[in-house]
């Protein structure tokens, strides 16, 4: 019986990480008034519910379409289902409309200067994806370039 219950918090315990990994590319804002953008998505993303989080933050997009945070998670739902160029046209308006924008809680590696553009722009940069509002990270195209075979 106690090795059940020891499998069963291992996988708990599993199961909770990759849900706090799936989380961490979304922002949540409750710093900026009371907008409250994003918590909805990642409760359900919490939850593991992936549907009503790419939901959430399609609603919050189209309800805020010009707030940083729901441009950015809409960006974020868009890129992890494969969706790059599309996500790459929200991290461009995420970078312009974010530049001084730092939610009070930021689900990303950051530190407490972080700003929503910042994060967008190394997604642009990731991606190859030059942007004016990026001046801290330059996008290098990718380039593959063949060995040299010597004969």
């Amino acid at each position: 019986m106690a090795d059940l219950d020891l499998k069963g918090t291992l996988t708990s315990t599993v199961l909770m990480l990759s849900l706090l990994g799936a989380t961490s590319a979304y922002s949540l804002d409750k710093g900026h008034g009371p907008d409250g953008r994003g918590h909805a998505g990642v409760q359900a993303l919490i939850h593991g519910d992936i549907a009503q989080a790419d939901r959430e933050f399609y609603a919050d997009y189209q309800a805020h379409p010009n707030n940083p945070v729901a441009q950015f998670n809409m960006a974020d739902s868009l890129r992890h289902h494969g969706q790059i160029e599309q996500s790459d046209i929200l991290y461009h308006q995420a970078a312009a409309s974010g530049r001084n924008y730092i939610p009070d809680r930021f689900m990303e590696p950051h530190d407490p200067t972080t700003t929503i553009r910042d994060v967008a722009c190394r997604y642009l940069a990731e991606d190859g994806q030059p942007d004016p509002n990026c001046p801290t990270l330059r996008a290098e195209l990718r380039v593959i370039v063949p060995p040299v075979v010597e004969r």
